[in-house]
């Protein structure tokens, strides 16, 4: 018993893991088959009701209608290991196929993501929702007409900051001269500060003092002469 429920568990192990490797090996989508294989096609934004590990189930406010008919209201299933993935308040181009139930599925690999713009434009304009009823699967919009261009993203208005005022070109006001520009800066003391600064003036003779000084060094000089001519000779005793 216990041999057979370990085999049951391994089992259901690879069925569990076989439709993930199948979903993330899903490659690019092409506006064209998706197209032809979608009942309905539409752009709109999403509100997710409910998300499981199963399933997703989203609420979409329909904005255009490329394909089929689809009221202004409508839910798309997704989510799980195939289905499409959604995220409340983003806008998405939904490709849906109208099941038996009367709801819609969104396959992963079906072409349902983020607004394309070049996948917007080659759809062209599209129709507006009907005002109610069930979403019926019907023939893609003709694309002749021009495409319109879906509303961006809605920005709080209190996260927005107001714009700077533009730069004008305003002269500068002239810089006022310094005072180390208009007065030089005396010298700090030193021989090396001698000459830096304003000239020197030359200190004026003191004719008085040169006259003591000359008259001093004359009066040194005859002082020895004086000396040797009042020397006495000592007198001989013989």
């Amino acid at each position: 018993m216990t041999r057979a429920l370990l085999v049951a568990l391994v089992v259901a192990l690879v069925a569990l893991s076989a439709p993930s490797a199948q979903a993330t090996s899903c490659v690019a989508p092409e506006l064209e088959s998706s197209l032809e294989r979608a009942d309905v096609v539409f752009t709109g934004r999403a509100t997710v009701d409910r998300e499981t590990g199963i399933e997703t189930l989203a609420r979409f406010a329909v904005s255009r209608v490329f394909k089929g008919t689809v009221p202004l209201e409508v839910r798309v299933r997704g989510g799980g290991l195939a289905g499409a993935s959604f995220q409340t308040g983003k806008r998405y181009l939904v490709f849906a196929k109208l099941e038996p139930n009367g709801q819609l599925w969104a396959h992963l690999c079906g072409g349902t993501g983020a607004i394309d713009p070049a996948w917007l434009s080659q759809l062209g304009a599209g129709t507006s929702p009907s005002t109610g009823g069930d979403p019926v699967a019907g023939a893609a919009s003709p694309a002749d007409a021009q495409a319109v261009s879906e509303p961006a993203e809605s920005v709080d208005a209190s996260s927005q900051q107001p714009a700077p005022p533009p730069e004008t070109d305003v002269p500068a006001p002239p810089a006022e001269p310094s005072d180390s520009a208009a007065k030089p800066v005396p010298p700090r003391g030193g021989c090396g500060a001698c000459g830096v600064g304003a000239p020197v003036a030359p200190v004026p003779l003191h004719w008085p003092s040169l006259l003591m000084l000359v008259a001093g060094r004359l009066r040194r000089q005859f002082r020895p002469s004086q000396r040797v001519s009042r020397q006495r000779w000592p007198v001989s005793s013989t």
